[in-house]
């Protein structure tokens, strides 16, 4: 039988470096700190309590100038809170440019 990992059509890699975020329908940006990220969504941390199915608009800010920034659109799957922390997971629904 597979477990969870194996069926994912894309390995996640670990990583930390920034993401600032926002609500489609708002225009409070929010910082975070992304801990996975892989070809068709990314997981991160937050102060900012979010709702599952809550479309956000974010942006991905590498530790290196070189590498550019991951633009794109997310909605959020799972939330998971310890303390005042959440981690939440997402899927992206569109990249942009």
């Amino acid at each position: 039988m597979l477990n969870k990992e194996e069926r994912r059509n894309f390995s996640r890699i670990s990583t930390k470096c920034g993401i600032t975020f926002q609500k489609s329908s708002e225009s409070v940006t929010h910082n975070g700190e992304v801990i996975e990220l892989s070809a068709s969504g990314l997981s991160f941390l937050t102060n900012q309590p979010l709702s599952i199915g809550a479309t956000l608009d974010i942006s991905v800010i590498p530790e290196t100038k070189i590498t550019p920034s991951l633009n794109a659109t997310i909605e959020v799957k799972r939330v998971t809170q310890i303390n005042n922390q959440y981690t939440i997971a997402a899927e992206m629904t569109q990249i942009k440019k």
